[in-house]
């Protein structure tokens, strides 16, 4: 019982170390988002969100899947040298593809072959990024690996502080105030993160062999199932801003992701959450496979967690888009649905341990392809009707079948008692509560629905919290 207790205190101690350096980025982000949209439009901003967007989906492909194998492998053996293999293998490999796939782009676009919608010099920097991007993410697993979790945070908080400096010096000092402007800041701002990260992680740079130490066929057998279920995914998270850019205009798809801006800014609780379970959790099961007591805690306090912060983020969506300006004003009604990506992508990364524990990695192709049909299929619907909300309300609905599919799956081959039927409740009455603020006013119903939430979460997870409460009393004690 201590060592579950000791497991569980130790988890929330890095979780709320995260937490911290969370909030200063949020910080920066509450202070740098405003000037952006009030100094750039609408449309200037959209094209900036595709850019992200070709980012994120590249990044999420040209891993390989390697930057889960690494996680997976890490805690396999003991040896230092296993370790940097293990290391080295996972970079040099998806690193070496993305220069080729990157230098394929840049010719045929140069030679008129294929036309990329952005300039040459956009689309440099956007091969640039997506190499940084990669290192970065990489690299700064190690540091989550090791539980380096302030250097980790010192990583990506010099990462926004870079961003935020250099914005700031480009729209006010320079008075550029362009799509190019926000690319070359973010374009910074990524390298600056795989260049500190590399520093700190500089014991497991090395190019001494490692013998047979590594299977490499053993992690490419579960590495290479991802390219796909990740090539279904970026298709699943990239169809509301698809969808809005080619039925929609530039300016809705600005407003849409001015709303996603908030929701990025206000996971505090996904980011920090989600940077440590995954080793923390594989760590425990190759040590402890027979016991599940410490992944249904984490389940049940970052459902709590994650619940909490939704519910205050609808009630208070109308002060927060006061930050974006007036141009911004719509993001209110398309937030709410919104909150479905950060709180049912994180439940679920609790849910999913049966798909990990049992290598069958191939099933998280179902699972994003599930949610793909499902995201597509709303977008198709709802936003010729409804513009940006009926995105939002896609993409939520899209992120709670991920969240069914990924944990059926995971309890068909590593069950665990994940108290469904109160899940399930919270997410219907969340559905209703986030359904009437995307198409009304604030009003004393909106009050009404909030308090009927919140008090229904005390009520179901009433255990779980009293022990958050006293975890976190005894953090502060410590401090």
């Amino acid at each position: 019982m201590k060592i579950k207790e000791k497991n569980s205190q130790n988890f929330i101690f890095h979780f709320l170390t995260i937490s911290f350096g969370t909030v200063i980025n949020i910080v920066l982000g509450l202070l740098i988002t405003p000037i952006i949209t009030r100094l750039v439009s609408t449309e200037d901003y959209g094209r900036f969100s595709i850019f992200n967007m070709y980012t994120n989906i590249a990044t999420m492909v040209l891993c390989m899947g390697l930057d889960q194998a690494l996680v997976r492998f890490f805690y396999a053996r003991e040896e230092k040298e296993y370790k940097q293999g293990l290391f080295r293998f996972c970079l040099i490999f998806p690193m070496s593809v993305t220069l080729v796939v990157s230098l394929f782009f840049i010719i045929t676009d140069r030679s008129g072959f294929c036309r990329i919608e952005f300039s040459g010099a956009v689309l440099l920097m956007l091969c640039i990024n997506i190499m940084a991007a990669i290192c970065g993410r990489i690299v700064a697993l190690i540091l989550r690996a090791t539980y380096q979790s302030k250097l980790y945070v010192v990583c990506q908080i010099t990462g926004k502080v870079v961003y935020t400096g250099v914005i700031l010096l480009i729209l006010g000092l320079f008075r550029i105030r362009n799509f190019q402007s926000l690319v070359f800041s973010v374009v910074c701002s990524t390298i600056s993160v795989a260049v500190i990260a590399m520093y700190y992680s500089f014991d497991y740079w090395t190019f001494q062999p490692c013998g047979t130490l590594i299977k490499r066929r053993e992690i490419l057998q579960y590495s290479f199932p991802f390219i796909l279920s990740m090539g279904v995914t970026t298709i699943f998270e990239a169809a509301d801003k698809l969808s809005l850019q080619y039925l929609s205009t530039y300016k809705e798809l600005g407003i849409y992701s001015s709303a996603m801006s908030i929701i990025h800014i206000f996971a505090i609780v996904q980011s920090a959450f989600n940077i440590l379970w995954a080793p923390m959790q594989t760590e425990h099961y190759i040590k402890n496979p027979n016991d599940t007591s410490f992944i249904q805690r984490g389940n049940s306090y970052i459902t709590i967690l994650m619940f909490w912060v939704g519910f205050n983020l609808v009630l208070f969506k109308d002060i927060f888009v006061l930050i974006l300006g007036k141009e911004y004003r719509g993001a209110s009604y398309i937030l709410p649905f919104l909150i479905f990506h950060p709180i049912m992508y994180t439940i679920s990364e609790t849910t999913c341990s049966g798909i990990e524990k049992s290598k069958k990695s191939y099933l998280n192709i179902f699972v994003a392809l599930g949610a793909c049909i499902v995201n597509i299929l709303g977008n198709c619907i709802f936003v010729p009707m409804y513009g940006g909300r009926g995105a939002a309300i896609s993409t939520g609905v899209s992120y709670i079948v991920f969240f069914m599919i990924r944990t059926i799956f995971s309890n068909r081959y590593y069950y665990i008692d994940y108290h469904l039927k109160k899940l399930c409740i919270l997410i219907i009455t969340t559905v209703m509560f986030s359904w009437f603020c995307t198409f009304y006013n604030f009003n004393f119903i909106t009050i009404g629905l909030y308090m009927i939430n919140s008090m229904l979460l005390v009520v179901l997870y009433k255990a779980e919290i009293r022990e958050l409460i006293s975890i976190g009393k005894e953090y502060m004690k410590k401090l």
